[in-house]
């Protein structure tokens, strides 16, 4: 790829999406100058990775799992910090020497900013009940996931953290609100 500057394309389910962001980050951390082929969603980017029209996207488990489990698709890195436990045999990108590398896709629930602080934690100790089981374990499992509880400021915290680490990518790949 760094024999072939801005030749070598990659997919992402969207500008600005963690696809697309966790790729601007890879670029930076390895030098490699790729370009970027966003598409509405990874079910329209498959065909084209598939059929190598482009070369490499970043994606969780659950677009992907199908097509690995058929080998139609290789895993070349895990973008976590560590190894996923769903493929323990594909090393991390910082492992693969860029230390300090460490991507993972995280869902959260959210609620309208003035919603009352009641129903906030009645919601936050539900979905917390339903993490915690080993119904929710088995149901992420499937697509790659892990479940995992937080609280609403631990959320807000992620937030601010990702913003700041996103921000270099975000900066790099000239990416405009719209």
């Amino acid at each position: 790829m760094k024999a072939r500057p801005g030749q070598v394309s990659y997919a992402s389910n969207g500008s600005g999406t963690m696809s697309h962001l966790g790729m601007e980050m890879l670029k930076r951390a390895t030098g490699m100058d790729l370009l970027h082929v966003p598409y509405k969603g990874f079910g329209p980017a498959m065909p084209d990775l598939l059929s190598g029209r482009v070369a490499a996207m970043m994606a969780d488990l659950a677009p992907v799992g199908q097509q690995l489990r058929a080998g139609s698709l290789r895993a070349l890195a895990a973008t976590s910090a560590q190894r996923s436990e769903f493929l323990p045999e594909v090393p991390s990108v910082a492992e693969l020497g860029n230390p300090g590398y460490d991507i993972d896709v995280w869902f959260a629930l959210f609620a309208p900013a003035n919603a009352p602080a009641e129903i906030v934690a009645r919601l936050n100790a539900e979905a917390r009940k339903y993490l915690l089981s080993p119904a929710a374990k088995e149901t992420f499992a499937k697509v790659g996931h892990e479940p995992a509880y937080s609280s609403p400021e631990a959320v807000r915290a992620r937030i601010v953290a990702d913003q700041k680490a996103f921000a270099p990518a975000v900066k790099d790949a000239n990416l405009k609100t719209e």
